[in-house]
């Protein structure tokens, strides 16, 4: 670096020569300040696993939480990544999303007139690729309507996919926890599942609990999960959730997609740069610990464009899914696409 440096400078009118910015500073290569920092925090062992491709324990993972700096965690997240030779894979970039209230619609509406509405509202995206996210049946008629909705809405576009519920929010329950054990008959909702799936729906929101993913995985949709974070989860807990999912998604279900994020309660309660630097942690450690989850999302729900700018290097390998109107950022809490794309990649240019 120091040849890169000017040498002389014209001062007075005199050529006059310049000290280089690096002279008398003792010159430490950052292998060994790296190697010298994880020794002395402790997880030399865990960084020496992370380069051997073996699988974190749970006392593993609880240090990395604990006690180490964000900073040497992205570190851990470049090591693995040169490891397994994922360097050179380019992050999944954020869908295009559009809500779209057809139940809400279809009440004041015949469904002539709900065709005719949606069809002036999709026009102008055909052949533009987007993610429908439509509101949430609440009733046995309502899942009717939704059904006959989604079948005919690719006759308006050939460019939609729809994102159904998550099996939670047909369950109807509050949100819950990666491994809270639920206790409801699976047969109403296999039943909606295998009727979204003749329809042609490959998409559902993410599971939030194991059980959840579990129904997903069993009625043939790809499973992605919620990993809500709570202030008062210790990095104990944490871990223990990483160390279970990791070994559900290898023995029970493939998880595509890990999500971590927080409650809406939490997302209220914090401020940006606190939820940022609390989920990056999180997220760095899960990319070096999940070894058997394909893709970590970070979403613009949680994240603020500052921490998208930073997810990459904590091991991000999906953006999810961005709003594609305002209206849609307001419903579904996305950012909008222009600034996500500005926020992981400087440029809105896909």
């Amino acid at each position: 670096m120091a040849e890169k440096l000017a040498k002389r400078a014209v001062i007075g009118g005199k050529v006059v020569s310049l000290p280089s910015s690096l002279d008398g500073v003792p010159q430490v290569s950052t292998a060994a300040f790296f190697w010298n920092a994880v020794s002395r925090l402790g997880v030399r062992r865990t960084a020496e696993k992370i380069l051997a491709k073996e699988a974190l324990g749970f006392e593993d993972i609880e240090d990395l939480l604990a006690v180490v700096p964000l900073s040497i965690l992205m570190k851990l997240v470049s090591l693995r990544s040169e490891t397994i030779g994922e360097v050179a894979s380019a992050p999944k970039l954020p869908l295009p999303a559009l809500f779209l209230p057809v139940i809400r619609y279809s009440e004041s509406r015949s469904p002539l007139e709900l065709k005719e509405m949606l069809r002036e509202v999709l026009a102008p995206l055909e052949g533009e690729p987007f993610e429908a996210y439509l509101d949430n049946p609440r009733s046995a008629q309502e899942w009717k309507r939704y059904f006959a909705i989604v079948e005919w809405l690719p006759e308006l576009s050939r460019s939609i996919r729809v994102v159904a519920p998550s099996v939670s929010e047909m369950v109807g329950g509050p949100s819950e926890h990666l491994l809270t054990r639920k206790v409801y008959s699976t047969h109403k909702i296999v039943e909606r599942l295998n009727r979204l799936r003749e329809i042609g729906v490959t998409r559902l929101r993410s599971a939030q609990t194991l059980c959840d993913a579990e129904v997903m995985h069993r009625s043939g949709f790809a499973v992605s999960v919620s990993h809500t974070i709570e202030a008062h989860f210790g990095a104990r807990r944490i871990a223990h959730e990483l160390v279970r999912l990791n070994e559900f998604s290898r023995t029970v279900a493939p998880v595509q997609s890990w999500v971590p994020g927080f409650s809406r309660a939490q997302l209220r309660g914090q401020s940006p740069s606190v939820r940022d630097l609390t989920l990056l942690r999180v997220l760095a450690v899960g990319s070096v610990a999940l070894t058997e989850v394909k893709y970590r999302r970070a979403s613009n729900r949680h994240f603020s464009p500052f921490g998208l700018a930073l997810a990459k290097m904590c091991g991000a390998n999906d953006f999810g899914f961005a709003a594609r109107d305002p209206f849609t950022a307001s419903e579904l809490d996305f950012l909008d696409m222009k600034e996500v794309l500005t926020a992981v990649h400087g440029t809105v240019a896909a």
